[in-house]
């Protein structure tokens, strides 16, 4: 057998064995690019991103170049995208806006999150880029700042207006310290007023929009939205700058939902991609689409025909259950040592995540989906929650609605279904 050195070692490595360390480094680095828990971000967004069939980024930069300065709140179950699409459009716009994304450990302090504290952040936020673009610290918020901000027309109903005479003793540079909120504690006219004269003023400085987003507030209690975003939508919309942020799946489902998407025309909705349609047949687009992830993501690795098509389908279109499913099954196939992934590899994957599946849910649960399985029925108690959870997926396509088991739990549900069946025949037999 050939030999050669090894290249620190000072050993000589077999070339059977060299391959088998090659094999090994390029399932390693697969693995690592599957990970799907961290959005694709700056060089990573260049590596693996695979534009989404429904052409989410396409509305996204559009809407936000059109006129005007759109507010667009976005949503979706976890793990369906919505960071990475929100990451993309980022880099995309970088030439056209001036961008300010707050990290969430930035957005959230032990303070709980409301108009006021919200208006703060915004302040804050632009206070940051404002010295980080070095403009001048001696900007007085003043009468020439506030000259296209009508406040006669904004003015909240028995407020009074001294306190925007009272701004103009403050510098920029004061209005950075903890006294000034102090001061302004309470008097969220006030708040608004600067935080719509400073985005202003910033929008005139640079020439170019201000674009604000607000990535994380999907996290917020469903309640917190409704206070900043509906009980406020008015003053939000009237911002001088545009405002991409999430919200919490749940609201999609509470009773203010109809006046949360009449104050925003454009809200977004992230579907899962629609591997198979409503009568379970494949939609070769989203296969190709999830295909192209796993080609950018996992190069050199080889699979068994067919299952890279049976892993997006049993994802149910959720991009990040995909990744799962890959990254395990990728790992599995290099414990076996094997030089291809295959269905085994997968199979042993595929139980493990039913097992995760059947530890949250319950019996109660388990009834009401089961009323899904057999009658198709929509309103099912929970919804919500098993929408968040991946339980239920919700489809959208060129009919409407519609909803789909999780195909990897699906099983389980047809098991407990055929068991009350047998449960329920034994019992009218007994009876009889």
């Amino acid at each position: 057998m050939s030999l050669k050195q090894g290249a620190n070692s000072g050993k000589y490595i077999p070339i059977a064995f060299r391959e088998v360390i090659q094999m090994n480094e390029q399932f390693i680095q697969s693995i690592r690019n599957l990970n799907p828990n961290p959005p694709l971000r700056d060089k990573e967004i260049e590596d693996f991103y695979v534009p989404r069939p429904q052409k989410s980024y396409n509305f996204l930069k559009a809407y936000l170049l059109s006129e005007g300065n759109p507010k667009i709140p976005v949503t979706g179950p976890i793990g369906v995208g919505k960071s990475t699409e929100l990451n993309v459009v980022k880099k995309s716009l970088e030439n056209d806006f001036i961008i300010i994304s707050p990290q969430s450990e930035d957005m959230f302090g032990k303070e709980e999150m409301g108009n006021i504290s919200f208006y703060v952040l915004l302040i804050r936020e632009m206070l940051k880029k404002i010295e980080k673009e070095k403009i001048s610290e001696d900007l007085s918020i003043n009468d020439s700042i506030f000259r296209n901000y009508q406040y006669e027309k904004n003015v909240r109903k028995g407020y009074s207006g001294n306190i925007l005479v009272e701004l103009s003793r403050f510098s920029l540079s004061e209005i950075k310290e903890k006294r000034f909120y102090d001061y302004l504690k309470g008097e969220t006219e006030s708040l608004y007023a600067l935080c719509w004269a400073i985005g202003d003023c910033l929008n005139t400085h640079h020439k170019k929009r201000l674009l604000f987003v607000l990535d994380d507030f999907e996290k917020l209690d469903v309640k917190v939205i409704e206070e900043i975003f509906v009980n406020h939508s008015r003053e939000i919309k009237e911002l001088p700058f545009s405002l991409i942020f999430t919200y919490p799946l749940v609201l999609s489902y509470s009773d203010k939902i109809r006046i949360f998407r009449e104050n925003y025309e454009k809200a977004l909705y992230l579907y899962p991609v629609n591997v198979e349609g409503r009568l379970k047949n494949p939609n070769r687009e989203a296969i190709s689409f999830f295909k192209q992830v796993m080609q950018k993501r996992a190069p050199n690795i080889k699979f068994e025909k067919g299952l890279m098509e049976k892993m997006a389908l049993y994802s149910g279109g959720i991009i990040r259950s995909f990744l799962h499913l890959a990254r395990n099954t990728v790992r599995n196939a290099m414990i076996d040592e094997q030089d291809m992934v295959n269905s085994q590899n997968f199979q042993m994957e595929l139980q493990s995540a039913r097992e995760a599946y059947f530890r949250i849910i319950n019996e109660e649960d388990y009834n009401g989906i089961s009323k899904y399985l057999k009658h198709k029925e929509t309103v099912i108690p929970g919804l919500e929650r098993y929408i968040n959870q991946d339980i239920i997926l919700e489809h959208r396509d060129k009919e409407g609605i519609w909803y789909q088991i999780n195909p990897i739990i699906e099983p389980l549900v047809v098991k407990f279904y055929d068991r009350k069946q047998k449960e329920k025949l034994f019992d009218q037999g007994r009876t009889i």
